[in-house]
């Protein structure tokens, strides 16, 4: 499976920064990507078993549901459908805190493509995606 992983200091607290990314409704104000978010099932308030669906705003959406959370630390997800492109996709944000208010945010994915040899070209893609999507 290949993975991609990206990471940005952020200047607030660890716990401000767990919460903003946890409010997946919030998303729209905070990620510049996202066109919406929709919930689908589960519990409201984002907890495992949570479903909702992120339409991004130049690409393909797809449907997640939340399989962990560790307050402050990690919020675990996997794709439930999603772009035809990956047979599987999963993904971890992981939440540190460093000196002076400033928190390091990683935001890792895990992915398996359905094209084989193009999983290589399609690893560098994701991972120029994530960086500009995070500023990184």
């Amino acid at each position: 499976m290949a993975q991609v992983e990206v990471s940005i200091f952020i200047g607030a607290p660890r716990e401000a920064v767990y919460e903003a990314v946890r409010d997946y409704r919030a998303r729209v104000r905070w990620d510049p990507t996202v066109g919406a978010v929709r919930h689908i099932r589960g519990p409201v308030q984002m907890e495992p078993g949570t479903e909702v669906f992120i339409e991004y705003k130049k690409r393909a959406g797809m449907d997640i549901v939340l399989t962990a959370l560790e307050a402050p630390a990690r919020i675990e997800f996997h794709m439930v459908r999603g772009p035809f492109v990956f047979r599987k996709l999963m993904g971890e944000w992981r939440f540190a805190t460093h000196p002076g208010q400033q928190t390091r945010v990683s935001l890792r994915y895990m992915f398996e493509g359905r094209f084989g040899l193009l999983n290589h070209l399609a690893n560098g893609f994701l991972e120029r995606k994530l960086r500009a999507e995070l500023g990184a």
